[in-house]
C-alpha cells in the first residue's frame, strides 16, 4: 500500500493469485490511513462471511480498522475451503484515487 495522500495511492501490486489456505500480507509502506475492503457483491457466492470471518481487527463488515504506522502489516488467511473465484477490493480513504485490488483464489 503505497501513496502521496493526495493524488497517488495504489496496492503494489494490485492483483495476485492464491491457493485457497494462503495467508496475503498487505503492508502499509508509505504510512497511511490506509485500509483493507472488500466490495460484498463482487466476491463469489457465498463467501463473504467466510471472508469476514478470516479478517482480523474489523472496522466494519468486510473492512479492516484504519492502518496508520509505516510498514504496519495486515494479514488475511484465506481458509483452506475458501471458494476459488475473484475477490476485489479497495482502500476505504483512496477509493477515489482509484486504490483497488484482487485477490484471485484457485
Amino acid at each position: 500500500m503505497t501513496g502521496n495522500g493526495k493524488d497517488k495511492a495504489a496496492f503494489e501490486p494490485n492483483r495476485v493469485t492464491i491457493s485457497a489456505g494462503t495467508t496475503v500480507r498487505f503492508i502499509n509502506v508509505s504510512g497511511g490511513p490506509h485500509n483493507v475492503a472488500f466490495w460484498p457483491d463482487s466476491i463469489p457466492k457465498g463467501s463473504a462471511s467466510m471472508l469476514n470471518n478470516a479478517m482480523p481487527r474489523h472496522m466494519g463488515n468486510l473492512m479492516s480498522l484504519m492502518m496508520t504506522g509505516a510498514n504496519e502489516p495486515y494479514e488475511i488467511t484465506f481458509p483452506a475451503n475458501a471458494t476459488k473465484g475473484v475477490y476485489k477490493g479497495y482502500c476505504q480513504p483512496h477509493i477515489r484515487l482509484r486504490m483497488k485490488f484482487a485477490v484471485t483464489v484457485r
